[in-house]
């Protein structure tokens, strides 16, 4: 590492945003399900099935009880940390989407396939959201292979 090199850690909590997201999208699908001309035997299976994904999809995001962090430092690119453990290189692949309000991270680690992370604005104060972004562009997304 370069003697003065500067360090960049984000840390990404629990979004309420993203929870809201999580039930209007299960809403939806119950209405939709309802709305379908299935037996209410299938219909109700359905929205037993649905409720699980939105319970599970729930635990998965607002469980994770110390974060998620991100570290980036030019010298060794980009590394991810869940729930405490240690830093994980990973590459960030193409197909990551950067938006104002959402960051849609798609990337492998060593040891994973494809995986993906959604970052919420509300996820982290507005100054590091920004800087997220931000270095996210300035890195590129094509370069950052560890």
């Amino acid at each position: 590492m370069k003697k003065y090199e500067k360090i960049l850690i984000f840390r990404v909590n629990s979004s309420s945003l993203l929870l809201y997201g999580l039930i209007v999208f299960h809403a939806l699908a119950i209405v939709a399900v309802a709305l379908t001309g299935l037996l209410i035997s299938i219909q109700i299976l359905l929205d037993f099935v649905i409720i699980v994904s939105l319970y599970f999809y729930s635990q998965k995001e607002f469980y994770n009880k110390n974060g998620i962090r991100l570290r980036y430092s030019s010298s060794y690119g980009w590394a991810i940390s869940i729930n405490n453990s240690e830093f994980i290189p990973l590459t960030l692949l193409p197909s990551t989407v950067i938006s104002s309000y959402l960051l849609v991270l798609h990337f492998k680690t060593d040891k994973s396939k494809k995986k993906t992370i959604f970052i919420v604005s509300d996820s982290m104060n507005k100054t590091d959201f920004r800087k997220l972004l931000v270095t996210l562009k300035i890195t590129g997304l094509s370069d950052t292979e560890i």
